[in-house]
């Protein structure tokens, strides 16, 4: 029964999938900071060729490391942390979850 298998798509769904926008989103992000002794905290191990090479940096040592002019003179940690992301040069790709694959081919249409 080829009917069960469709659905009706409005049109500002429609309009929204053909200028690739996406179809959800929220206004709420979470950021952890981890609370605590320095001593203590997790670090993440940076590796190369299978050999650990040193630890990335946390969102400590990023907001120690910002610029010391009048801009960010008196920027709180939790400013900064909600206001700036880290920059990593080799992001690795992740497909857009909104296009929609043909089933047979996997492919976007």
């Amino acid at each position: 029964m080829r009917i069960l298998k469709e659905r009706q798509v409005s049109a500002c769904e429609c309009a929204y999938r053909l200028c690739h926008l996406p179809l959800s989103s929220g206004s709420r992000k979470c950021i952890f900071l981890n609370a605590r002794l320095p001593d203590q905290r997790y670090h993440v191990v940076r590796f190369k060729d299978d050999n650990a090479i040193a630890y990335c940096a946390n969102i400590f040592e990023r907001y120690e490391m910002r610029p010391k002019d009048d801009k960010y003179k008196n920027l709180c940690l939790l400013e900064f942390a909600m206001n700036y992301a880290p920059y990593y040069r080799n992001q690795a790709y992740e497909p857009d979850e909104d296009i929609d694959t043909d089933a047979d081919t996997g492919v976007p249409p």
